[in-house]
């Protein structure tokens, strides 16, 4: 009986020790002072240290869009609510610029014209030096609340109907300029920021090809206003992503050790089986206990950025090689950079493949014939005929019986959205 009564004690007591044992807060030692670390070095380690570049208000021009939007649906109403055809209206037929009949277009023109005021306070706004939307309130992880991703893709819908139905060349192509600019001077701190600069680019990139193509733009006047602005490396804003990437997870992480982590609650019991198992602690994604984690994963997309920015057949696969790891974070990462990097990559193709189109047309539209070959562009530019970065060989030019085609060269097979490979071939004549 003494001897039953011992075990069971000692089973008792084992089972309280264990139970003490799990529930216990784990160490965060090798986090804090990863940080601690980072913060000595001069490293960012929020949102702030990333954006390191101070603007002046006057030189900001994400206050004048916010007025623009607050007097478009002060003025004209919530998009919802326009009946006339645009990316507004989802009983259009796709691509809506092309499909809407010659009416249609003329009632969006209409419509335009009492937005005309909108436009000029939009026109003002990308014309100053920056585009950075932090009105000083932030979320759980400290980062702008108010970050202007609806404000933007509001005024892109709006300037691509202009460039569209607007009543005259020049009208259409200050759409199309503001489009250019918004892609220019956004900043690219976080992967959603430079994915909206980046559709901003290919939209003015469409529209301009289209406008040009249709004779509605003069291509001179085309390629004076977009030339500048078309130049945008978009390659070594991959690096900005991977800091602020792992700006996030320090942040996160910090909000769940303080408490404050917007996400799902663990239920209790999955206090005990990770760390009594080493398994995982299920799909959250981020909690208390996880510092190896953190601190593995920081590792990797620090080393990820220190790889050096060169030709994407290159620079892709080192980048994907440094990111690759077991569990929940690096999958993301590795699924969110093989899709970025080469489109960054494409987009930098698209905007030198539209300068070289641009000079094309202009020259026709000075002379009444198209160029032999490409060289007879090259006195437009100075700085020599801007090549396709992806593979560093030049455009491939061709005339036809009607008029000329320009595309970029044969390149490796890239896992890129038609958003951007659409961009690659310029038709004229046809």
């Amino acid at each position: 009986m003494i001897r039953r009564v011992v075990v069971v004690g000692f089973a008792l007591a084992a089972f309280v020790a264990f139970v003490i044992w799990a529930l216990q807060a784990p160490s965060e030692k090798q986090y804090l002072d990863m940080v601690a670390s980072l913060r000595a070095a001069g490293e960012p380690v929020d949102y702030d240290g990333l954006v390191t570049t101070p603007v002046a208000p006057e030189d900001n021009g994400a206050a004048g869009l916010f007025d623009a939007s607050e007097w478009l649906i002060g003025n004209l109403g919530a998009e919802h609510q326009w009946t006339v055809v645009g990316a507004w209206n989802a009983s259009c037929k796709d691509p809506w610029q092309e499909t809407s009949t010659s009416a249609e277009i003329a009632e969006l023109t209409a419509f335009l014209a009492k937005a005309d005021p909108y436009f000029v306070k939009v026109g003002a706004a990308v014309a100053k030096p920056a585009l950075r939307f932090d009105t000083g309130r932030r979320d759980a992880f400290g980062f702008p609340e108010d970050n202007g991703i609806a404000v933007i893709q509001q005024t892109m819908r709006l300037l691509g109907a202009r460039a569209r139905a607007a009543p005259d060349g020049e009208r259409r192509l200050d759409a199309i300029a503001c489009e250019a600019a918004i892609a220019t001077r956004l900043d690219a701190v976080t992967i959603i920021d430079r994915m909206v600069a980046m559709a901003a680019a290919g939209a003015a990139i469409s529209d301009v090809r289209r406008e040009v193509a249709a004779g509605r733009i003069d291509p001179a006047a085309a390629r004076a206003r977009l030339d500048p602005l078309l130049r945008r490396a978009w390659l070594p804003t991959i690096r900005t992503g991977l800091r602020c990437e792992r700006v996030f997870l320090i942040r996160a992480y910090a909000a769940a050790l303080d408490d404050t982590y917007p996400g799902p609650r663990r239920p209790w019991y999955r206090n005990i089986v990770p760390k009594a198992w080493g398994g995982s602690a299920g799909d959250e994604w981020f909690h208390p206990g996880m510092a190896a984690e953190i601190v593995e994963e920081c590792g990797r997309l620090d080393r990820a950025f220190k790889v050096p920015v060169a030709r994407l057949a290159v620079y892709h696969p080192a980048v994907i090689a440094e990111l690759k790891g077991t569990g929940n974070l690096p999958a993301t990462h590795v699924m969110t950079y093989d899709r970025l990097i080469p489109a960054a990559a494409r987009m930098e193709s698209a905007q030198n493949l539209a300068r070289v189109a641009l000079a094309v047309a202009e020259l026709h539209a000075r002379t009444g014939a198209w160029p032999a070959s490409l060289d007879d562009v090259a006195p437009l530019f100075p700085e020599g005929v801007p090549r396709d970065p992806l593979t560093g060989d030049a455009f491939v030019y061709v005339r036809t019986k009607s008029g000329a085609t320009i595309a970029a060269p044969p390149g490796e097979a890239l896992p890129v959205s038609p958003i951007y490979t659409g961009h690659l071939s310029w038709e004229f004549g046809r």
